[in-house]
């Protein structure tokens, strides 16, 4: 709406209502949005005072206003049931034009996510099942590779669930700390088959053995597993087209949402259906040999790689409880592997409910007595940092508490900047991101550039990497005076931020930059998810320097560099190991 808009909402009072004065109270979420962007969803609590039985007073009665939270507002009117407008049914939000894009979209952008960072260290698993399959009939090669794609499905289906059901956008289940264990746990045991530790009974997932055990052929219940895990750990990453493709999806009814999904899933499963119906194309893979056991042991190591990469993602009160789990784990697979798969039925059956039960025993002893007690340290050494700064902060002067905070934030930045010279790193000042943050430094005169981002998201590493934590770009953003701000989409803030941004589907990286003086005109970068160095720098300079207004002085006032503006207090990327933590207190 651009104008002025009345909404008229009929309220019917209770037959037994007593004449006289009675308080009504409502919730209101608001948007305000321009052609380029949109503000953070709002929300706000209104009251007034009405008089039932009055049928000759008439007219507007005035509304008391409080701050409330968007998602509170959201939640209550999800509870209330709405009778759909017949100009607006669910078979008329989509054309078969749009839908066609849609789907074309969607498959390519599964295609390309074969080739993302998450996905490469369990390439090896269906190298491995393609070496195995070299030299069966056409028919055998073709079935066990659409079990693959059918597990591959499976997962994109699942996906598609949390979605519609969850409205969780894509890699949203990450930010789950059960989800992120769970994973890790399943892989180090992955890793500990490839390695040797105990084989698991399943045709095509080989743990150890002699070279013909290597050869055996792979059965559906592996491939279909494969493909699971292999869509599992793809879930992190953000390919070309595959943001802006699910957040279209998931705008629309779930007959628009499900197909969607399941034509990504179809692009990723593509390339190995293509091979299954033509075998002729694994005649370039090595014959099975003894070559395989040191390519399956190196594999392993990739595995327990990537266990480091999930668990980098784990919050810091639940890291050692994860891996006195894979200690127990570790011990149960070893305890397995002692009893070879010749074994009788009984003995293997005894193996395996003992390894079971210590599992399942170092599980509650990992997250009912270790974890705890890890909260109670990280909670301690926490309140010394958070005294240690109290400290820091009273000892300072200032008009008030907002002058010292300033002081305070202006001296950390100083601070960062000068590690990040003595150290000769190239990577960025970042501090911790927050509206009330952007808001203030806007005001102040600055450029910023926001980073969505999450520690679990390795095309977010690779951009650093590549784009971001660079000499150029560093140099650039010191030339030009911007701040950059670190917006961890794990915090409930910055998730929200991002949806208010892009939408319920976008996942992360995602970049903005918002040009000092033109906060309704940000900068987009970045929105097929990787970076190049070039990009980077263009957009920063299309954004362009800050220009800084310091506290208490107008736009005609001379500017000053003050490099840093707020007037809240949270910890940086400096503090670790508080850095990064979504119950880190204030």
């Amino acid at each position: 709406y651009e104008e002025p808009v009345t909404w008229t909402v009929e309220i019917a009072v209770p037959a037994n209502e007593k004449p006289g004065k009675t308080e009504l109270v409502g919730l209101i979420g608001l948007q305000t949005c321009s052609d380029q962007s949109c503000d953070l969803a709002a929300g706000a609590r209104f009251q007034t005072s009405v008089a039932i039985g009055d049928s000759a007073r008439g007219g507007p009665v005035s509304l008391s206003f409080q701050e409330a939270k968007y998602r509170d507002v959201a939640q209550r009117a999800a509870e209330q049931p709405v009778a759909a407008s017949p100009a607006q049914t669910p078979a008329a939000s989509v054309s078969v034009r749009m839908m066609a894009v849609l789907l074309g979209l969607a498959f390519v952008a599964g295609l390309i996510l074969n080739l993302m960072p998450c996905v490469l260290p369990v390439i090896g698993l269906k190298v491995l099942s393609f070496v195995q399959q070299a030299g069966q009939d056409r028919r055998q090669v073709f079935l066990l590779n659409l079990w693959y794609a059918l597990g591959i499905l499976s997962v994109f289906m699942v996906l598609g669930t949390f979605a519609v059901v969850a409205h969780l956008g894509w890699g949203a289940q990450f930010s789950s700390p059960s989800t992120n264990i769970t994973l890790a746990c399943i892989v180090f045991v992955f890793a500990l088959s490839f390695l040797g530790v105990w084989e698991i009974p399943i045709p095509g997932f080989v743990g150890s053995g002699a070279a013909q055990d290597l050869a055996s052929r792979e059965g559906p219940t592996g491939a279909f597993l494969k493909g699971v895990l292999t869509t599992v750990l793809a879930t992190p990453c953000v390919g070309p087209f595959l943001g802006p493709t699910l957040t279209e999806a998931i705008k629309h009814p779930w007959f628009v949402t499900y197909p969607v999904f399941a034509f990504v899933g179809l692009g990723m499963a593509s390339p190995y259906l293509i091979i299954g119906a033509n075998p002729s194309l694994l005649k370039w893979i090595p014959k099975p040999g003894q070559w395989m056991d040191t390519f399956k042991q190196l594999m392993g190591f990739i595995l327990l790689g990537t266990v480091v990469w999930i668990m980098s993602s784990i919050d810091w009160p639940r890291v050692v409880p994860t891996f006195a789990l894979m200690i127990g784990l570790w011990a149960s697979c070893w305890w397995i592997g002692r009893t070879p798969l010749t074994e009788p039925l009984g003995r293997r059956l005894y193996a395996w409910s003992s390894a079971a039960v210590f599992a399942v025993a170092m599980g509650y002893v990992s997250f009912n007595l270790i974890e705890p007690a890890m909260q109670g340290r990280f909670e301690l050494a926490l309140d010394k940092e958070v005294l240690k700064r109290e400290e820091l902060l009273a000892s300072r002067g200032g008009r008030d508490a907002n002058d010292r905070l300033w002081q305070l934030f202006t001296s950390e930045r100083e601070d960062k900047l000068r590690q990040l010279k003595t150290t000769n790193s190239s990577e960025l000042p970042w501090q911790p991101y927050s509206k009330s943050r952007l808001k203030m430094l806007q005001d102040h005169g600055y450029t910023v550039f926001v980073d969505f981002s999450a520690p679990w998201c390795t095309t977010c590493h690779v951009n650093e990497h590549n784009a971001l934590n660079t000499l150029p770009t560093q140099k650039l953003v010191e030339d030009l005076n911007i701040i950059t701000l670190d917006a961890n989409v794990d915090d409930d803030e910055s998730a929200q931020s991002l949806v208010g941004l892009a939408g319920a589907g976008q996942g992360v990286p995602y970049y903005i930059i918002y040009p000092a003086g033109k906060a309704d005109a940000p900068v987009h970068m970045g929105l097929n998810a990787v970076l190049t160095q070039d990009e980077t720098l263009t957009k920063l300079r299309e954004a362009g320097a800050s220009k800084p207004i310091a506290a208490g002085m107008t736009a005609n006032d001379p500017p000053r560099d003050v490099r840093t503006t707020s007037a809240e207090f949270s910890a940086t990327k400096t503090s670790a190991p508080f850095a990064n933590q979504k119950n880190a207190r204030e």
